[in-house]
């Protein structure tokens, strides 16, 4: 972002504009979930209600360690950062629609021989709202 803010590059797409799905994922160990429940419900609210907060308020999320020097977000930068953040997602359960797509790479992974058989994703998935 800070080459975009300088002048000295140019944005040319974005993940939607090329199809990409651009996900991020939080992951934790089955059996730490299945022992500390409370700590992952926690978690999860906390990553939640902070990606939902910075979506509405970018700027209050820039420059949380220093305003100043080298690694501050100033300027023209800090305009495009605050956009880009303004456009992005928030923490959210995967649905229906995730696993779907999700599915659908694990095939062409296999296929690509990346891995040794289709992973089956809805497996692995964790469902925040069923922890005991």
């Amino acid at each position: 972002m800070a080459e975009i803010g300088s002048g000295k590059a140019h944005f040319v797409a974005d993940g939607a504009a090329i199809g990409s799905d651009n996900y991020s994922l939080n992951a934790v160990r089955t059996g730490f979930a299945e022992q500390h429940p409370e700590i992952v419900k926690a978690l999860y609210q906390y990553l939640h209600d902070a990606s939902a907060e910075e979506k509405q308020d970018p700027a209050a999320y820039l420059n949380v360690f220093t305003d100043v020097g080298p690694t501050a977000v100033t300027g023209r930068a800090k305009e495009v950062q605050t956009e880009f953040t303004r456009k992005g997602g928030t923490v959210d359960p995967i649905g229906p629609e995730d696993i779907a797509r999700f599915e659908a790479v694990a095939g062409i992974y296999a296929e690509q021989q990346v891995t040794t058989d289709k992973v089956d994703v809805a497996a692995h998935l964790l469902d925040i709202e069923k922890l005991k």
